[in-house]
Parts: structure tokens; C-alpha cells; sequence
């Protein structure tokens, strides 16, 4: 989940590595935000470089129903996507949401935990 969510909501990127310098034998290049990047070579690590590929894979203007750019005044961005494999289900649409943790907080009534479950903010804090 915490996958899915930052990568639809990144501007960093995983891509195939085509440098033809043989002395870059990485399979896979980061490029955009360089913070964003260290998050992915955490998830690189973690998941591997190609299911990561794969993750990014999944944008398409088709499953993105709006961008909310990030502003100084709202101090975070947004994006709304829909999955079209979970059509009628309570999940089929779903905001990801980066920036300032002051500023997310004040919105926060519930979170998804590492197991999958969900769990009212106020009870992990």
C-alpha cells in the first residue's frame, strides 16, 4: 500500500538503465526529485529494481482522476486515482497525499498500518 501510494504520488523515477558506459552496469537509473529518489533506493532494496519499474508502470492519464499540484500555501500535493480492478469496492478511488506532516496530520482520522489494517490516527500516536 505504502508503495502503490508513493509512487503515484512522486515526481521521481525508476528507469531502465541504456547508459552505453560499460562502466555503469546498474540495470536501473533514478532520476527526478532526489529526495523521492532516496525513498526509491529504499523500495529498490526492498522490492528490487524491476517491481519497482513495474509500480511506476502502473500511471496512466486513464486511472488519474485529478492532480493537485503542491503549493506553498497548502504545503502538500495530491492525486486522485482510480483502479479499475476494484470497480464497486469502497477502494476503487483513492487520494495519495505528500508534504508537510504538520499539515497532514490536522487532516488524518484514520491510517493504514504495516499489516494491511486500519486504525483510527489518534490510537498510533
Amino acid at each position: 500500500m505504502l508503495v502503490e501510494g508513493f509512487f503515484w504520488n512522486s515526481t521521481a523515477r525508476v528507469e531502465v538503465n541504456q547508459d552505453p558506459d560499460t562502466r555503469n552496469q546498474q540495470p536501473f537509473t533514478l532520476e527526478g526529485n532526489v529526495t523521492e529518489q532516496g525513498i526509491i533506493k529504499f523500495f529498490m532494496h526492498v522490492m528490487g529494481g524491476q517491481e519497482c519499474l513495474d509500480q511506476r508502470n502502473k500511471l496512466t492519464e486513464e486511472n488519474t482522476l485529478a492532480l493537485i499540484s503542491f503549493s506553498s500555501s497548502r504545503k502538500r500535493a495530491s492525486i486522485v486515482i482510480r483502479d479499475a480492478s476494484k470497480a464497486g469496492q469502497a477502494d476503487e478511488v483513492r487520494i495519495y497525499t505528500k508534504g508537510a506532516p504538520d499539515m497532514l496530520f490536522e487532516l488524518t482520522s484514520s491510517v493504514r498500518l504495516a499489516d494491511g489494517s486500519v486504525a483510527n490516527f489518534e490510537d498510533t500516536t
